[in-house]
């Protein structure tokens, strides 16, 4: 179990594979897309990964600040807001390069501690 407000939590998934889809747009071949979750390491994981285009290394922290984006219609608000809404979840949500060749995304939220269940 953890601790997090479903609402902001479907916000955040949906922005993630929002931009995995619009991020595939202009990809030739089979498009994929993944969402995964695991239990490590005292957390509840949260995977979205693709097979795009990807994010360079370079930009892989400025991608989380507000109003920037490299698309032309982008606002630059989605990742900023799940990155935000992760943090104040006493998580985090950090950027890398998919199995697949493309982007992922990870949210990790800690377990509720002290709970007992039966």
């Amino acid at each position: 179990m953890c601790i997090a407000d479903p609402r902001l939590l479907e916000q955040v998934l949906l922005n993630l594979i929002t931009n995995a889809v619009q991020a595939m747009e202009n990809e030739s071949g089979q498009k994929r897309l993944g969402v995964a979750t695991a239990q490590e390491n005292g957390a509840v994981l949260i995977r979205v990964f693709d097979n795009g285009p990807g994010i360079p290394v370079h930009l892989r922290e400025k991608i989380f600040d507000p109003f920037y984006t490299t698309r032309k219609t982008g606002h630059g608000i989605g990742l900023s807001f799940s990155h935000r809404v992760i943090e104040n979840h006493g998580g985090t949500l950090t950027a890398s390069g998919s199995e697949w060749g493309g982007a992922e995304f990870r949210i990790a939220l800690p377990l509720e501690t002290g709970r007992v269940t039966a």
